[in-house]
């Protein structure tokens, strides 16, 4: 009992005396960095010696770690229900001690922590995280339900990144923790993490499709934006490919015509940008606009797709009836984005969709001039393939350049670029001071020669292919490269 005077560190010092008494005898002595013997226990899952170190008078249930962790969010950690009643007994009892205190007009600055609701409180040098969040996070549903049970409440607090428990549940899709936090009054339209995302958002985005079913089915808006952006769960769960959520919200209503606040970003746009060719069909199915192109830059599905180097759901999409011509505002076709990323298969499926490879950029470039820049090792394959498509060599640009003045800025640039390097690595040779500095130097000298041949063998390779095809063009039986476009598809075929 505490007396009239103050007495609580006295009663502290003795319950100290009492816990490295029970910790020497089973052989515990907590390291520096767990300055909390009942924390250390705990981490240990001495879960018998936890709950006698909790019998001890005037516990004091404030001491973290050394990396600002408390017994309340160890023991969420663990997911022992049983300590973290306990601990609600001793906080509550503790709290009935401070009251007959200041009723009797004393206070002990030693004991304040008797005041601290440990159980609520936010571990601020971890992310601010509460015990609830942590067991939440951990999927840990008894000891949801055990500091549910103790009245902490479940819409208040949030981590640094602005989670509360049910995003931290529905995110890792642990579906009977969601269901716990729900059942004691979670808010399941709450949107408060930094993103402007709530518990549906998060699930949707992390594939978990049963905690989808549940958050809808506890009320959860199928079409609830983001307020940074105005994605949709669709949206989250087409860019990461998670067809069953697609299907599951789907069912639910959710629309397949809504876009990013006005911007024309899509799910069917975020699920081409991933190639996911699956999720594709669902929403072509549902009724998804193949064609349906951003605001601001008139970016397509089709083009999309391309920039991924998805071959199948180019395919996709040009089945269900993808503009293969459509632009974007600087005149860019899903063609000059196959070229651009080199990708030879897609850009024969485009010619075969009947791509024109005539159309120019706003700058006047054609799909075949782009071939003549930044040549790379499929260049020549994708040039053959414009050519006998029938691109035009002769075409300008708006500074009146052809393909082959390209190709020869390109040649030069490649050149330059190769001198620039073999300066560099001659000068790092004579520098060197040692044997094997002089040899890593030689050997980077050979590399810059063999890469600078190859890229210039490229670009040469290139331009006697264009003239090739030139003088044909030039000559009255043009209509050889006709021809010629017919006998490779017959071979092809």
């Amino acid at each position: 009992k505490v007396g009239t005077a103050c007495k609580g560190s006295e009663t502290l010092r003795a319950g100290d005396k009492a816990q490295r008494s029970i910790l020497l005898n089973v052989s515990l002595t907590p390291p520096a960095n767990l300055s909390s013997p009942l924390t250390f226990a705990i981490y240990q899952k001495k879960e018998e010696i936890a709950l006698q170190l909790l019998r001890l008078p005037l516990l004091n249930l404030t001491v973290l770690t050394s990396n600002g962790v408390s017994s309340a969010t160890a023991a969420a950690s663990q997911g022992f229900a049983t300590i973290l009643t306990r601990m609600a007994q001793v906080q509550a009892a503790q709290a009935n001690i401070r009251a007959k205190r200041r009723k009797d007009g004393l206070d002990c600055q030693e004991d304040s922590y008797l005041g601290v609701d440990m159980l609520s409180a936010a571990d601020v040098t971890i992310g601010g995280v509460t015990p609830l969040m942590v067991a939440a996070q951990n999927g840990h549903v008894a000891a949801v339900r055990a500091l549910c049970d103790a009245g902490v409440a479940v819409n208040q607090g949030k981590s640094s990144d602005g989670y509360t428990a049910l995003n931290f549940a529905a995110y890792e899709g642990h579906m009977h923790c969601v269901a716990a936090l729900l059942d004691a009054g979670a808010d399941v339209h709450a949107v408060t993490t930094d993103r402007g995302v709530g518990a549906l958002y998060v699930a949707a985005e992390t594939g978990m499709v049963d905690t989808v079913q549940l958050l809808l089915e506890k009320g959860a808006t199928v079409d609830v934006k983001r307020t940074d952006g105005g994605a949709t769960p669709l949206m989250a769960a087409a860019e990461k490919g998670h067809v069953d959520v697609v299907l599951s919200l789907l069912n639910a209503g959710a629309s397949v015509e809504a876009d990013c606040d006005g911007t024309g970003y899509t799910a069917l746009s975020f699920a081409a940008q991933g190639g996911h060719v699956t999720c594709l069909s669902v929403l072509l199915s549902a009724g998804a606009d193949p064609n349906v192109a951003t605001a601001e830059y008139g970016w397509t599905p089709l083009m999309a797709a391309t920039e991924a180097g998805s071959l199948d759901a180019v395919q996709v999409l040009l089945g269900a009836g993808a503009d293969v011509n459509a632009t974007t505002s600087d005149r860019y076709t899903a063609l000059h984005f196959a070229i651009d990323s080199r990708q030879p298969y897609i850009v024969q499926a485009l010619l075969e969709a009947g791509a024109d490879v005539s159309t120019a950029d706003d700058r006047g470039y054609t799909p075949l001039m782009l071939t003549g820049m930044s040549v790379g090792p499929l260049n020549l394959r994708i040039a053959q393939q414009l050519l006998f498509a029938g691109a035009d060599v002769s075409v300008k640009d708006k500074d009146g350049k052809t393909v082959l003045d390209h190709l020869k800025e390109e040649r030069e640039r490649v050149a330059g670029k190769g001198s620039r390097a073999k300066k560099s690595v001659q000068k790092q040779r004579t520098t060197a001071k040692t044997t094997k500095g002089k040899r890593k130097a030689k050997r980077g000298k050979e590399e810059v020669e063999e890469t600078t041949a190859s890229l210039t063998s490229q670009v040469d390779q290139i331009v006697e292919t264009v003239q090739k095809f030139r003088r044909l063009q030039a000559s009255p039986g043009a209509d050889e490269v006709s021809k010629a476009k017919r006998r490779r598809k017959g071979t092809r075929a």
